[in-house]
């Protein structure tokens, strides 16, 4: 009985602390790379921390020249202002951060784009020859 004890109050408190580690999956290994960078504990495994400080400290993210196929993550630094991705391998973004103001993204692969944030001040997608139709522009404020 009191190793069942101690099972289940180990067993409970392991579940706790999972709860409280909230992480998401970042399919693209080199934007891992990338983002482990901004702080050495941002990404666990194949996983970013969003408990993390670098999640809300982040302002700017920079994939110049980078071999990022997919932005799968971005979306969750809500503070990042800009985005710089010219001549990447970006292929897939699949969401927008919601404070983003500005988004240069030419010179890629990219074949759609996720709706705009109404933040959105400045954008450059050119050269993207694959892009064949662009979201609806955030009103202007």
């Amino acid at each position: 009985m009191k190793k069942q004890l101690l099972f289940l109050t180990f067993l409970l408190f392991t579940c706790r602390f999972a709860s409280a580690q909230p992480f998401v999956y970042i399919p693209d290994s080199s934007l891992r790379v990338i983002l482990s960078g901004l702080n050495p504990n941002l990404i666990v495994g194949d996983s970013m921390d969003l408990a993390n400080p670098a999640i809300t400290s982040t302002t700017t993210l920079t994939l110049i020249h980078s071999t990022v196929v997919n932005t799968s993550g971005i979306e969750y630094f809500i503070n990042l202002d800009s985005i710089e991705a010219q001549s990447s391998s970006i292929q897939h973004i699949p969401a927008w951060p919601p404070n983003l103001r500005v988004m240069l993204v030419c010179c890629c692969d990219i074949d759609s784009l996720p709706p705009f944030p109404a933040s959105l001040q400045t954008m450059d997608v050119s050269f993207n020859h694959t892009l064949k139709t662009i979201p609806p522009l955030p009103p202007t404020k």
